[in-house]
C-alpha cells in the first residue's frame, strides 16, 4: 500500500553554533535508502507540521522543497539517496514570515524549542509517483 512511511525522529543530533550573529538551530540525521525499491518507486523527503523557516541539505546538496498535500513541504530525492545519507537542517529566526506559505512564524518560541518537537514530523515517502 502506498505510500509507504519511513519515520525519521530519533536520533537527531542538535547544534546551536555560538557563532552566530542570529538565532540558528543546526540539526541533522543519517539514514540509510530504503531497501526494496523497485523500478517506479520513488523517495519522497517530506516535512510535516507547523510551517516554519528552515533550509535542508541531502548530502550536502541544497533541497529545492515544494508544497505538498496538508500543507507539508517535501522534496523527490530518489535521485540524490546514496547508500548512507546526510540530512541536515538549518532553523532560523531572522525572517519573521514563511517563505513557503508566507504566514507568520511563532517567534514566541526559542529556536532550540522549535526544532525538537517538529523533527518528528520528519518521513521518507515511497511512492508509485515521480510527481505529487
Amino acid at each position: 500500500m502506498y505510500p509507504h512511511v519511513i519515520r525519521l525522529r530519533k536520533p537527531w543530533d542538535i547544534d546551536s553554533p555560538a557563532t552566530s550573529a542570529r538565532p540558528i538551530v543546526c540539526c541533522s540525521r543519517r539514514f540509510n535508502r530504503p531497501s526494496g525499491l523497485v523500478t517506479g518507486e520513488f523517495v519522497w523527503l517530506v516535512f510535516h507540521g507547523p510551517q516554519i523557516s528552515f533550509t535542508a541539505w541531502l548530502n550536502d546538496r541544497p533541497l529545492p522543497l515544494v508544497a505538498g498535500d496538508s500543507a507539508a513541504l517535501q522534496a523527490n530525492v530518489t535521485a540524490q539517496l546514496a547508500a548512507s545519507n546526510l540530512l541536515r537542517l538549518e532553523f532560523s529566526q531572522s525572517d519573521p514570515r514563511d517563505p513557503a506559505s508566507g504566514a507568520a512564524v511563532d517567534r514566541r518560541q526559542t529556536p532550540r524549542e522549535l526544532p525538537a518537537h517538529w523533527l518528528e514530523q520528519v518521513s521518507l515517502e515511497i511512492r508509485l509517483a515521480e510527481t505529487d
